[in-house]
C-alpha cells in the first residue's frame, strides 16, 4: 500500500503541484480568472457543484454546473489513462472540451447567476482605471 501511494504521488506530481499553487488563491480570493479579469471561466461553479453533490443536493449541483455528474467518469478515465488507447483519450478530451464550451456559451447567453461577465469588478480593471 505504501508503494502504491508513493507511485501515485510520483506519477501525479504535476497535478499535485498545480493544486498546491492554486489552493491558497481559491481559498482567499476565489476563482483566479474571475478575480483578475471579471469573467467567469467555463468551469465556473464546479467547486460549488461538487460541494452540493457531496451533500446529495443534486438539483443544486446541476444548477451550479450541469457537467458535474461527468466528474466521476473523468476521474475514472484519468486513473485508467494508460490502459486506454491514446486515440480514444484524444476523442474523449475533445468531446469534453466541446461540451464544456457549449454549456459555457448557453450559461452566458441565458443570463445565469453563476456564470457572468463583470469586468468593472476585476482586479485588472481596478488597477488600470
Amino acid at each position: 500500500m505504501k508503494d502504491y501511494i508513493f507511485n501515485f504521488l510520483k506519477a501525479n506530481k504535476n497535478l499535485i503541484l498545480i493544486a498546491a499553487v492554486f489552493a491558497p488563491f481559491y481559498l482567499t480570493l476565489g476563482c483566479p480568472i474571475r478575480a483578475l479579469m471579471g469573467i467567469s471561466c467555463p468551469s465556473c461553479g464546479m467547486s460549488r457543484a461538487v460541494e452540493a453533490l457531496a451533500s446529495l443536493d443534486f438539483a443544486a449541483a446541476f444548477h451550479f454546473h450541469p457537467l458535474v455528474f461527468l466528474l466521476p467518469v473523468a476521474f475514472a478515465l484519468y486513473l485508467c489513462r494508460r490502459k486506454i488507447p491514446s486515440s480514444v483519450m484524444r476523442v474523449l478530451c475533445i468531446t469534453a472540451l466541446v461540451l464544456l464550451s457549449v454549456v459555457y456559451v448557453i450559461r452566458l447567453a441565458s443570463g445565469s447567476e453563476v456564470v457572468f461577465i463583470n469586468v468593472r469588478e476585476s482586479l485588472i480593471y481596478r488597477l488600470f482605471s
